[in-house]
């Protein structure tokens, strides 16, 4: 069985890969049904959840005064959820649930660029859809993704970086390779200050 990524476009023309229109219509309602799990699950409560409750308060701190100022709870890599969250307080106030809701983009994200991520690896349509609501329906996806822990956003910047070395390989002139290859180094690098794992 032969690895080669081989160009979306070449792909779908060939049948082993759906047309861009429902490759990206596939991903989005994976994500979305994720969502409306969440809103239907409604795990709301105005409390810490593991550890989010030091990543809430840092994120408060950083929303009052603009300094980074650790707990000593927390672990050292927290990095653009902070000022994530931060944005959130500005705009609706402090509560657990503000900065719960403030992941909800961060997790619906996440599951449409897995989405993404599969079929670039050649899997099918319809296990691309399964293997995508394998992991956002998760017990594990599920409650990290409405809390404020690093889970998440950490597993994003990975599948940007693993999207971003894909569309180098798929590349085939060098200039766009190195282009792609020079992103997924960035989003590392950037996003990766969330959680020191996102470092590949």
């Amino acid at each position: 069985m032969s690895t080669t990524l081989t160009s979306p476009d070449t792909v779908a023309s060939t049948g082993q890969r759906p047309a861009p229109s429902i490759r990206y219509r596939n991903g989005l309602l994976c994500a979305l049904l994720v969502a409306a799990c969440l809103w239907v699950a409604w795990p709301v409560s105005n409390m810490g959840f593991l550890d989010d409750w030091s990543y809430a308060h840092i994120a408060k701190v950083f929303a009052a005064n603009g300094h980074l100022i650790y707990d000593r709870w927390s672990t050292p890599m927290l990095g653009w959820q902070i000022v994530w969250g931060a944005l959130f307080i500005k705009l609706f106030g402090f509560s657990f649930a503000i900065l719960r809701v403030s992941m909800l983009p961060i997790a619906m994200a996440t599951v449409f660029l897995f989405h993404q991520v599969l079929l670039r690896f050649g899997v099918t349509a319809r296990n691309a859809v399964i293997g995508t609501l394998t992991l956002g329906l998760s017990p594990v996806f599920m409650p990290l993704a409405d809390s404020f822990m690093t889970d998440i956003p950490g597993l994003l910047v990975i599948l940007i970086c693993i999207y971003f070395c894909q569309r180098a390989m798929e590349s085939t002139r060098t200039r766009a390779a190195i282009l792609w290859l020079v992103l997924a180094a960035g989003s590392n690098v950037l996003g990766g200050t969330v959680r020191q794992i996102a470092w590949l």
